[in-house]
């Protein structure tokens, strides 16, 4: 295992549903059902894990490697030829328009809550799959414009004394209604539209920027293990995630066709605290500010089974 992890038990867990079963991923047979189509994935940096699992996949049975190129605008694309299937990624960490300002790691982001990132909003209408996701950088300092408010130190300063403190989840929220809503109503889209719901950290003994860690070698097992019940921010993300793709899905989906599913892997990705790189997921040197990895998740590894997820919804779809 790449950088010395001792134990390799968190591969030999797979997630399976209370009542019945969750057929394994079929690689043949995602090609069959998406031949000439293709698939944008928009998000964060575990998003392009997603992405890299997915594609990793496909290319253990396609005839030739897929062929990776970085497009205009911030694209990467993964093509199988021969399947006539593409495999798209867009990093965003917050999916409407944004500015990281200057100043260190912790420093404030400038968030337009309710402007779609237009780099790849435009993109849409050319992808049959688009799927979903962003969290966790909604938890960094910000000041969010429509002139609403600002969380943590971007308050602080002596030119923001007029403006109204906001938690991260509320301009999550705000963000993903403001996507979702376009993204149901959008005209000229008459694909599929997934919404992969937040996937918890588990930090113990602090978080990424002071120490934290996980040391768990096996999942959880309690049962009774509730969403609902995760530490701040990441219940609130979950249910507002949750709660803004009902909302998209009752009303302008319903009139456009767009077809809006959720794929929700929070509960089954708690459970999961075995499956983050901890110490082991870079070399020394490699990241500067952090040294634990609490947050992404190994690869072979629980994210898996967000394939099996995927091929589950579009089959059904």
């Amino acid at each position: 295992m790449k950088h010395g992890r001792p134990s390799l038990e968190f591969l030999h867990w797979r997630w399976r549903p209370a009542r019945g079963d969750l057929p394994r991923f079929d690689a043949a047979r995602f090609f069959t059902l998406l031949h000439g189509k293709s698939v944008l994935f928009v998000g964060d940096s575990l998003a392009s894990s997603h992405v890299r699992s997915l594609v990793c996949t496909l290319s253990q049975v396609a005839p030739a490697p897929a062929t990776m190129e970085s497009l205009p605008g911030g694209f990467e694309r993964w093509a199988f030829p021969a399947h006539d299937v593409s495999v798209s990624f867009f990093w965003t960490p917050f999916q409407v328009r944004w500015r990281l300002t200057r100043g260190p790691a912790k420093g404030p982001t400038d968030l337009h809550l309710d402007e779609p990132d237009a780099r790849w909003i435009a993109a849409v209408p050319n992808h049959d799959v688009v799927i979903l996701s962003a969290s966790h950088w909604f938890a960094r300092p910000a000041i969010y414009y429509r002139a609403v408010g600002c969380h943590q130190a971007a308050c602080d300063g002596d030119n923001n004394n007029n403006l109204t403190a906001m938690k991260p989840w509320q301009a999550q929220r705000e963000a993903f209604r403001t996507v979702l809503q376009t993204l149901a109503g959008m005209e000229g889209f008459k694909g599929t539209m997934i919404l992969r719901t937040v996937a918890p950290t588990h930090y113990e003994n602090g978080g990424w920027f002071d120490g934290g860690e996980c040391t768990a070698t096996e999942p959880a097992t309690d049962p009774d293990e509730d969403p609902a019940e995760m530490a701040e921010p990441e219940a609130e993300f979950y249910k507002a995630q949750v709660e803004e793709f009902r909302a998209a899905e009752a009303e302008p989906a319903r009139r456009t066709g767009v077809r809006m599913r959720l794929m929700d892997v929070t509960g089954m990705m708690l459970r999961r605290p075995d499956g983050h790189p901890d110490r082991y997921g870079h070399g020394p040197g490699q990241h500067e500010g952090f040294d634990i990895d609490c947050l992404h998740w190994c690869l072979p590894g629980p994210i898996d089974v967000w394939n099996e997820l995927l091929m589950k919804i579009l089959t059904d779809s």
